[in-house]
């Protein structure tokens, strides 16, 4: 029966391939085939995207594996082979929960931006673009460093755990503070941080809207229908990242100051493949949601339907059918 490490390797395989296949296409589509007046919703959304292919461009490399009930994780996947050090490992989970944190951010940002659209728009068309990049550039710095301020007292030698790690384990092993304030204050920044996340974008979904009935008079029967289709989509690709992202999240971080819980590590485990498969799913549910995408990715399939019919048509044909001999 193959262990648990081995059944996490194998899914995120399957999840490396399905990442590549789904960033890619729905990065460029959105870059190259966004409408001029849908460009202010899909910069916050490329910036989502691109924070999210990050860590799951790192996860076909370098994957942290909950050592439960160890306060500590194993460096699996391509670079096992290659390393053994526990500072290779501390710098791949320092770079994912960075990328977590900064796609939080992106998520936020979307959210705020779509909501003074709409509640103070003469502010956003009154002021120029720059300072909004500023202000992006700015929040996504500052919550930056405090998580690498925070997660430099969470980090421990291996050498220094307060007990004896068995030899066999300690490949590719590097740990957490288990006990005391360094055991808890990193975590439970993240995790304030992300629950903050998650409850501001409902209230921005939800103020968005009164703003919509509000000037629902006064706005055109036009511009009040697209504002508010853009809201619905807004609504069902915040539950994606809240829904496998967030909420999966406050779990790990549960398991990870709890780790001496029995079923710990696999409750982790199943949380780690939850994130890590929401940035996909979410660009796939970005392509098919917006019309204006759903139709290019219908004619680019029309297309690769075409070529392989051709492709089948003209290949040429060798008939082996025996030719009467003459005698």
């Amino acid at each position: 029966m193959p262990t648990l490490e081995t059944v996490f390797n194998r899914i995120l395989d399957f999840t490396a391939v399905f990442s590549l296949m789904s960033y890619i296409p729905s990065i460029a589509i959105i870059t190259f085939k966004t409408p001029s007046k849908m460009r202010g919703f899909s910069r916050p959304l490329i910036n989502i995207f691109c924070w999210n292919s990050i860590v799951n461009l790192l996860f076909i490399f370098a994957r942290p594996f909950p050592m439960m009930p160890l306060s500590c994780f194993k460096l699996t996947g391509f670079i096992e082979y290659w390393v053994d050090n526990e500072e290779v490992g501390k710098a791949a989970l320092m770079i994912t929960l960075f990328t977590m944190v900064n796609v939080a951010v992106a998520l936020f940002i979307s959210f705020q931006l779509r909501y003074m659209n709409i509640a103070h728009s003469k502010f956003i068309a009154n002021h120029r673009r720059i300072w909004f990049y500023i202000y992006a550039a700015c929040f996504h710095l500052f919550a930056s460093v405090v998580y690498f301020v925070l997660y430099r007292t969470w980090v421990i030698p291996v050498d220094n755990y307060y007990v004896p790690i068995d030899p066999s384990l300690r490949l590719n092993l590097f740990c957490m503070a288990p006990i005391g304030a360094n055991s808890y204050i990193s975590p439970l920044y993240l995790f304030f941080f992300i629950g903050f996340i998650c409850v501001s974008l409902l209230l921005f979904v939800y103020f968005s809207f009164q703003e919509l009935n509000k000037h629902k008079n006064i706005m055109s029967e036009k511009t009040a229908k697209m504002q508010r289709k853009l809201l619905w989509n807004l609504i069902v690709l915040s539950s994606i990242p809240i829904g496998l992202g967030g909420l999966p999240y406050l779990v790990l971080s549960a398991t990870i100051e709890f780790h001496y819980w029995e079923h710990a590590q696999i409750v982790c485990v199943i949380m780690t493949l939850l994130m890590l498969n929401y940035g996909p799913i979410m660009c796939i549910a970005c392509l098919l949601m917006f019309k204006t995408y759903r139709k290019y990715c219908r004619e680019i399939f029309s297309k690769l339907v075409y070529v392989g019919r051709q492709t089948t048509v003209s290949t040429p044909v060798i008939s082996f059918a025996a030719k009467p001999m003459s005698f």
